[in-house]
């Protein structure tokens, strides 16, 4: 079994593979705009996540082992960058959806103050499905993981998003395979099996394009 730190990860830049035009100017579900009037300025974001406003080209890698042998896994990512980013996409364009269809069905009915909250965020990123994706995800760090006992290399690609900016969300991968998503570093920080931890994820939650787990 491969040792793993992880109380000392190891942590450091670099440059994003993709999705480097996502970013964040708005929380959804900010604490606090419920308590104010929008009186035409920005709508409310929580301060701690002023980074996520604006897009960047930058990733953080974590890994939780000395040596290098964790390489293979993101020179993989890189090589196949148009794979991993297709599939990425298409799990985030679920997990939006279902943010979506819950905002309009539990959150909006009735609560005048989120609807106007809603309608100035789609008055400044526009309705359309795609830009309005790339605007409720930023990636912001990538965690390279063994899974043990599988001895397999995971990733857990970490986000920030509009719709749980506390939270934030991870997608974990196994090579070109999106597993399943939850918060972020859920999977792949806590020294359990990722894998172990994915299939119990895809007992709740199985969207299109996920490679299910026997």
């Amino acid at each position: 079994m491969l040792e793993q730190d992880f109380e000392n990860p190891r942590l450091w830049e670099e440059e994003k593979p993709f999705l480097k035009d996502f970013f964040v100017p708005y929380s959804v579900y900010d604490s606090t705009f419920h308590e104010r009037p929008l009186r035409g300025e920005a709508a409310p974001l929580d301060p701690c996540c002023a980074s996520c406003r604006e897009p960047g080209d930058r990733v953080t890698l974590c890994v939780y082992i000395e040596d290098e042998s964790w390489r293979d896994a993101w020179n993989s990512i890189l090589a196949n960058a148009d794979k991993v980013e297709e599939a990425l996409s298409a799990k985030l364009r679920a997990v939006n959806e279902r943010n979506l269809k819950q905002h309009f069905e539990e959150n909006l009915p009735g609560m005048r103050q989120w609807q106007k909250h809603w309608d100035f965020i789609l008055s400044q990123v526009g309705a359309d499905p795609e830009t309005l994706l790339s605007r409720m995800f930023k990636l912001t760090g990538v965690s390279i993981v063994r899974s043990d006992p599988e001895g397999e290399w995971v990733v857990g690609f970490e986000f920030q998003t509009g719709w749980d900016m506390d939270h934030g969300l991870e997608i974990l991968m196994w090579g070109h395979k999106v597993l399943t998503s939850a918060g972020m570093l859920e999977l792949t920080s806590t020294g359990r099996s990722p894998i172990m931890g994915a299939k119990v994820n895809q007992k709740y939650e199985l969207d299109p394009g996920d490679y299910v787990l026997s």
